[in-house]
């Protein structure tokens, strides 16, 4: 069984791990604070960065250059283990003392301390809550009438003995910014109010925003600013330094080898840098990169024999950093993977793009190669070979690369042998159902994946369901309607499809269909024939009410073409329908961001003589004024497009 180690996603320990060059960092800064004098008062030094900036391994690299330097004591406190107020104070004064202890620390020190702690405890619930607003000396504590000293008199006890101590405590305090707010006023309440002694240094390590909100939160610091509040108690504040992005690059190269390495025969050096171009963008920690390898690890250990590994990558970088972007894919299968030119194909396939991120746009392009930012190209007839068996983009293999996503959509084997047994009516009005929720690709699945259990009702309803649904169903339909005439192959289950095609009002459906049976070897050539006769009559009608929108006559004409109906469809017509037609004739490109729209002169002479469409375009253009002014736009690409071919 292949095996490769997940990264633990913990700090490094010591300067042997140290990958990122930090070692002289933390070095200047135990030397900063070796020689900080501080007996007089404590001193505080915040290390400051995001989430995954690295300020843990910082501390233990600053640790590592510190611990033995005998004038040094370090303490290192974790508040995240405590979440109660008063088991927050206890702990904290606790691990002091015990600290101290260790360090063979004069015992009248200790003793004090731990009076002082106990009347902490003692009064924690009377504490003032607003920080910003205590003074010392803490007049607060005043408010218990004993017998023995203030809390106020212990401090300065304290602060005496503390001041002639030839030792300096580092108290150092990570894990900040994963309090909650309440927390977090605490603990500057112990460093600012409670335990700001001589000889002691507070080495913080906190994401600044995070701990700015904190203390915002309920009013905490009053009409007091958050930051000018920080900025009082930290004396010294550093901001971890930005990782060089091309040493993560570096690292992230190595990472994603060795991963390769491990899962793939060969590998390819091309995707590797494929992989880095595209996933890069998403990598600004090295808390980013070990988790999107921990991902990759997961994944390819799970799918590395099911899949294509660069496509999974790819996948896998939106599943982590653009979860919406991932789910938008895995929820839009029959659209994504469609190739075929449709307004409201490109209209959703828009809306999707819409939400992304550039990055991630730039992913879908490449996980979708026939899809550009507004448009679809011709179709694509997938090959059985290494580079295309396996891709997201082909449709058998798009679910395997969900394994792991829960679907509330899968149908039981049960529920699926409960519709198709339906009658006519309820079995269109059950798939309409299906549709609206969302449900009907998952059906269609499963008649792909089991041909043998689609019967004649079926295959008539999902023929005349296409009239209500989105165009990017079409590849499954005709997988399905394909395989019912290879498992059926008699007159009764042919003339089921020609009547389905004839009742049929969706003149795509029709000339999809119709056109790839036309391939198939399982109909006869008069069978063909007859099908592609039902496309010419439909066709006609259609063109007649003008119902083909011209957006789409590219794509109609495309089809027309290929059954070779075409000549057919364009003759004897009035100038109304011939300007409508010829709107087949303009193709839309896309060059470096830009809309450029052509009229294809030479495409248009298969079916017309040009000189006499010219005659015909400049007759309307004289005689119809109204009809020119609404199409003057084709017109004039006509005109472009004849000088052009006229002067070659």
């Amino acid at each position: 069984m292949i095996n490769y180690n997940y990264n633990n996603d913990l700090p490094i320990q010591n300067s042997k791990e140290d990958l990122l060059n930090r070692s002289e960092f933390a070095e200047n800064l135990a030397t900063a604070v070796t020689n900080l004098p501080t007996q007089n008062n404590s001193f505080t030094i915040g290390l400051i960065g995001e989430w995954g900036s690295g300020k843990s391994s910082i501390l233990n690299l600053f640790e590592e250059k510190i611990k033995n330097n005998d004038k040094i004591i370090i303490m290192k406190f974790n508040p995240w283990r405590f979440s109660q107020m008063d088991s927050l104070y206890n702990s904290f004064f606790t691990d002091l003392i015990i600290t101290l202890e260790r360090n063979n620390i004069n015992k009248d020190i200790i003793t004090k301390l731990k009076k002082y702690k106990d009347k902490i405890i003692l009064s924690s619930l009377h504490i003032l809550k607003d920080v910003a607003h205590v003074s010392a000396p803490l007049e607060i504590y005043k408010m218990f009438n004993k017998t023995d000293k203030t809390l106020e008199e212990q401090k300065n006890d304290l602060n005496k003995i503390l001041s002639v101590i030839n030792k300096k405590v580092v108290i150092v305090i990570d894990d900040i910014d994963r309090l909650v707010s309440k927390e977090v006023q605490q603990l500057f309440q112990i460093i600012k109010s409670l335990a700001d002694f001589p000889n002691i240094i507070y080495l913080l390590a906190f994401d600044k925003n995070y701990v700015f909100h904190a203390l915002n939160t309920n009013h905490y610091l009053g009409n007091n600013n958050s930051e000018e509040f920080i900025n009082k108690i930290i004396q010294m504040p550093i901001n971890i330094p930005q990782t060089n992005k091309e040493t993560i690059r570096i690292l992230f190269k190595e990472k994603i080898t060795t991963i390769f390495n491990y899962y793939s025969k060969i590998t390819e050096e091309r995707n590797i840098k494929k992989i880095i171009k595209y996933v890069f963008p998403f990598i600004n920690t090295i808390r980013d990169l070990n988790r999107y390898i921990n991902l990759l690890t997961f994944n390819f250990a799970s799918l590395y024999d099911k899949i294509n590994l660069y496509d999974l990558s790819l996948l896998s970088a939106l599943q982590l950093f653009e979860n919406n972007t991932y789910n938008s894919i895995k929820n839009n299968k029959d659209l994504l993977v469609n190739t075929l030119i449709y307004e409201d194909v490109k209209k959703e396939i828009s809306e999707i793009f819409n939400q992304c991120t550039t990055p991630s746009k730039n992913i879908i392009l490449e996980l979708f190669p026939h899809i550009t930012y507004n448009e679809i190209v011709n179709p694509i007839k997938y090959k059985s070979n290494k580079e295309t068996d396996r891709r997201l983009n082909n449709k058998e293999y798009f679910d395997a690369y969900f394994t792991f996503n829960l679907d509330s959509q899968k149908f039981l084997k049960s529920e699926v042998n409960k519709i198709i047994n339906l009658s006519d009516d309820e079995l269109l009005d059950k798939l309409k159902e299906l549709n609206n929720l969302q449900k009907f690709s998952s059906f269609l699945d499963n008649l792909e994946h089991n041909p043998q259990i689609a019967n004649k009702n079926v295959i008539y309803c999902l023929i005349i369901i296409n009239n209500y649904i989105n165009k990017h169903y079409l590849n499954s339909s005709f997988t399905i309607i394909n395989n019912f005439i290879k498992y059926n192959k008699d007159d009764e289950s042919y003339n089921v499809i020609k009547k389905g095609l004839n009742e049929s009002n969706s003149i795509f459906f029709n000339l999809y269909i119709i056109s790839e049976l036309n391939e198939t070897s399982s109909l006869s050539d008069n069978q063909k024939n007859e099908l592609k006769e039902i496309a010419k009559e439909k066709c006609l009608s259609e063109l007649s009410k003008f119902n083909i929108p011209q957006e789409d006559m590219h794509t109609f004409l495309s089809y027309v073409e290929h059954l070779k109906i075409a000549n057919e469809l364009y003759s004897n017509e009035d100038n109304e329908e011939l300007i409508y037609k010829l709107y087949s004739f303009i193709r839309v490109e896309h060059h470096f961001g830009e809309t450029h729209k052509k009229f294809e002169l030479k495409h248009m002479q298969r079916y017309y003589d040009k000189e006499i469409i010219k005659d015909k375009l400049e007759k309307i253009k004289k005689n119809n004024n109204k009809l020119y002014e609404s199409n003057k736009k084709l017109f004039e690409l006509f005109e472009k497009s004849y000088n052009i071919i006229y002067i070659n």
